[in-house]
C-alpha cells in the first residue's frame, strides 16, 4: 500500500495516488531427478498474479454525469508547476501469469549438454476512468498565480475495460559446452513463438465516446524467430592467469501483451486541445460536435480533433518482423599481482527490425512552411503547419518495418579487484557508454524529415545521432570491505554516475504559447509562436538541441558502513552504522520541465536525498 503516489508541487490530499493491491502472490512447484549419474531431468509450473489499483484519495472521485464529476477534473499547472483536484485518471491492472517448463542436462565426456522447453501463456484485464475524462491545464506566466490562465484540456476516452491474451510464449532450445584444453566453447540455438490476441470486451459511453464493444483480434503478433548464442573462453597462457573472452548472442525482443494492447480498440487514448474559460467558472464545458468555440458552452475546441477518437484502434498492425539485438563482447582479464587482477571489455549491442508508425491519412501536400524562432537563441527554425482539414481526418495510423532506422550501444569498461592483506576487498572501475538512434522517416510530417533546408528542424540535427558528437557517458565506482581491529567491519561506496539525458526542448500550444519578452534576436516577442488559423496540429514539440547530448547534474555519493558481531552465548548479535550521501550531495535528478517556454524550465523536481544515518540491529539464536 501507498497512500500518496505524486510528484512535486502536486496536492498531497488531492492529486496524489493510492496503491492497492488486491490480489498479489505467487506459486510455484518443481520437479527434480538424477535418473543417472549423468542425466539430470528438471521440470516445473509456475503461477503469478499482480493485481493492483491506482485510486483517487477518498473523496476525490464522483459520480459520472454529475455537476460534482464536470468540476472535479484533475488541474495540471503547465509553466508553474503543481496540480490540484483530483489525480491524472484512476486504473486498475490485472496480470496473470502460468508458465510450464522442463530439461535435461547431459554430461557426456568433454560436453554438458542441455536441452529444455518454456512455455508461458496468460490474460491481462485492465480499467481506467477520470473525473470529467479530462485533465485541465493552465500556463499562468503572464499572471505568476498558478491556475489562473486556462490553456488547454487533455480529453480521454474513457470509462474504458479492456483486455489481452498471451495465447503463448513458447521457447524450445539446445546448449553445449565443450572444453578443449585451454578452451571453452558454448553454443547453442533457441527456437521461440509468441502468439497474443485481443480479448472481446465491451466499455461504457464517455463524455466523448459512446458504447464501445470489440470482438476477439487474433495474432498480435505470431511471431517465430531463432535466437543463436555463442561463446568462447580461452586460458590463454594455460597459467589461470590470463583469460579471453568473446561472446556473440541473437536476442529476440522480450514481448508478452504489449503488441496486442497497442492495437486493442479500448487503448486509453489522449487529445490535448484548446481551452478558453469563457464563462469563468473554471470548468472545461463543452462536448463533441459543438460548434461556435470559444462560447460559453463550447469552450473546447474539437476542430483539431480526430473523428475516430477513442473508438477505433489509432494504430495498424503492419505485420512486422519481431525485433531482435544482436549483442557481441569480448573481455580480457589478467592478473597483475597474486590478489590483484583487472579486466577491460568491449561491449556493442545493434538492434534490427525496428519500426516506425506513419499516418497514412497525412501526406507532404497537407503541410506549409512557417518559422518558428528558438526562444534561447533567437535563430529561426523552419517548421510545417498541418491544415485543419487534414487533422480532422481518421487516425490511419500504420506501425510498419523501417530499414532505415538504426540504434546501437556502445560501452568500454575497466575493472580492478584487490583482495587485501589481512582480510578485506576492494572494487574500482569505470565505464564509458553511449547509445545513438536514427530515426528520420515521415513521410507523413516534414516536421520530423530531413528536407536538405539548413534552418529546418529535422536537418538541423536531430533525427541521426550518427550524424552527431554525441558524448560518452562516463560512470564511474569504488567499493571495498576491510577487518579493522577488534572484530569492526569497515565498509565503504563511492559512485560518481552521469545523471539521466535532460535535452531542452519548446513546447509550443496553438494559438496560445507566445515568445518569452526577453526573446533575443529575430524572434518576435510576446507574439503568439503558433497561430490558430495557419495550424491544424494543436501542439508541436521540438527539440532545441540533439536528443541525447545535454545531461542532469552529476551524481557523486559516497556510503559507509560500520559493523560488528558479537556472540552472546547461543546469541548472535550483530549491530550496524551507515551513513549515506556523506558528502551530503544535493545534485538535482531531474528537472520540472526542460520546456524551454516555461517559467518552470530547468527548475529542479527531484534531488539527491541528503546525508542520512542509520542505526540497525540483526538477532539470531
Amino acid at each position: 500500500y501507498r497512500g500518496h503516489d505524486m510528484q512535486s508541487n502536486e496536492d498531497p490530499e488531492e492529486a496524489s495516488l493510492q496503491w492497492f493491491s488486491p490480489a498479489y502472490h505467487t506459486g510455484a512447484i518443481k520437479y527434480t531427478s538424477t535418473l543417472t549419474n549423468a542425466l539430470l531431468v528438471e521440470a516445473g509450473y509456475s503461477r503469478n498474479l499482480e493485481y493492483y489499483t491506482n485510486s483517487y484519495r477518498p473523496g476525490v472521485a464522483r459520480p459520472r454525469g454529475s455537476a460534482e464529476w464536470f468540476a472535479a477534473a484533475s488541474r495540471l499547472e503547465s509553466d508553474l508547476g503543481g496540480r490540484r483536484t483530483a489525480a491524472t485518471a484512476e486504473n486498475t491492472q490485472s496480470p496473470e501469469r502460468h508458465n510450464l517448463q522442463a530439461s535435461f542436462s547431459y554430461i557426456w565426456g568433454d560436453h554438458q549438454l542441455k536441452a529444455g522447453v518454456q512455455y508461458t501463456w496468460g490474460d491481462f484485464w485492465h480499467t481506467v476512468d477520470a473525473n470529467a475524462d479530462l485533465t485541465q491545464q493552465y500556463r499562468s506566466n503572464a499572471t505568476g498565480v498558478r491556475f489562473s490562465v486556462p490553456d488547454s484540456v487533455v480529453i480521454r476516452n474513457t470509462p474504458l475495460y479492456y483486455g489481452e491474451r498471451l495465447n503463448r510464449d513458447l521457447g524450445i532450445y539446445a546448449q553445449d559446452s565443450w572444453r578443449l584444453n585451454r578452451l571453452t566453447l558454448n553454443a547453442g540455438l533457441r527456437w521461440e513463438n509468441i502468439k497474443a490476441q485481443v480479448l472481446a470486451s465491451e466499455s461504457g459511453a464517455g463524455r466523448f465516446v459512446p458504447v464501445r464493444t470489440t470482438p476477439d483480434i487474433p495474432n498480435l503478433p505470431d511471431w517465430k524467430d531463432f535466437a543463436p548464442r555463442f561463446s568462447a573462453v580461452l586460458d590463454v597462457f594455460g597459467t589461470g592467469r590470463t583469460a579471453l573472452k568473446y561472446s556473440l548472442n541473437r536476442y529476440n525482443q522480450i514481448r508478452t501483451t504489449g503488441i496486442a494492447a497497442n492495437y486493442n480498440p479500448f487503448l486509453s487514448q489522449t487529445a490535448t486541445l484548446p481551452w478558453r474559460d469563457a464563462n469563468g467558472n473554471d470548468i472545461a464545458e463543452g462536448e463533441r460536435g459543438c460548434t461556435g468555440y470559444p462560447r460559453v458552452g463550447c469552450e473546447i475546441d474539437f476542430s483539431g480533433l480526430s473523428s475516430n477518437f477513442g473508438i477505433a484502434a489509432l494504430n495498424e498492425f503492419g505485420n512486422y518482423p519481431r525485433t531482435w539485438n544482436l549483442e557481441n563482447g569480448a573481455e580480457l582479464q589478467q592478473e597483475v599481482l597474486p590478489g590483484f587482477s583487472a579486466a577491460i571489455s568491449y561491449f556493442r549491442g545493434a538492434f534490427h527490425n525496428l519500426t516506425t508508425t506513419i499516418n497514412q491519412s497525412w501526406t507532404a501536400a497537407d503541410y506549409t512552411p512557417f518559422t518558428f524562432y528558438n526562444p534561447t537563441t533567437g535563430a529561426p527554425i523552419e517548421v510545417f503547419a498541418r491544415s485543419v482539414a487534414a487533422s480532422q481526418r481518421p487516425t490511419r495510423n500504420l506501425d510498419t518495418f523501417d530499414p532505415e532506422r538504426r540504434r546501437t550501444y556502445d560501452s568500454v569498461a575497466l575493472n580492478l579487484t584487490w583482495r587485501l592483506p589481512g582480510g578485506g576487498q576492494i572494487f574500482g572501475g569505470g565505464t564509458f557508454e553511449r547509445e545513438r538512434q536514427k530515426a528520420c522517416t515521415a513521410p507523413d510530417d516534414p516536421n520530423y524529415l530531413a528536407t536538405g533546408s539548413t534552418t529546418s528542424y529535422a536537418t538541423r540535427a536531430l533525427c541521426d545521432d550518427f550524424s552527431l558528437d554525441i558524448p560518452y557517458k562516463r560512470q564511474f565506482k569504488l567499493s571495498g570491505t576491510r577487518s579493522l581491529f577488534w572484530g569492526f567491519e569497515l565498509s565503504m561506496a563511492f559512485q560518481s554516475n552521469q545523471s539521466p539525458n535532460s535535452s531542452r526542448v519548446m513546447t509550443v500550444t496553438r494559438g496560445v504559447t507566445r515568445y518569452p519578452a526577453t526573446c533575443p534576436g529575430a524572434c518576435p516577442a510576446g507574439q503568439v509562436i503558433m497561430p490558430t488559423g495557419t495550424f491544424g496540429q494543436t501542439s508541436l514539440t521540438l527539440y532545441l538541441e540533439p536528443e541525447r547530448s545535454t545531461f542532469v547534474e552529476r551524481i557523486n555519493q559516497l556510503d559507509f558502513k560500520l559493523s560488528r558481531r558479537f556472540q552472546i552465548g547461543k546469541v548472535n548479535v550483530l549491530p550496524v552504522l551507515e551513513v549515506f550521501n556523506i558528502n551530503n550531495s544535493d545534485a538535482i535528478i531531474s528537472y520540472v520541465t526542460t520546456n524551454a517556454l516555461s517559467a518552470s524550465y530547468l527548475a529542479p523536481n527531484s534531488i539527491m536525498q541528503g546525508r542520512m544515518l542509520g542505526l540497525g540491529l540483526t538477532t539470531r539464536w
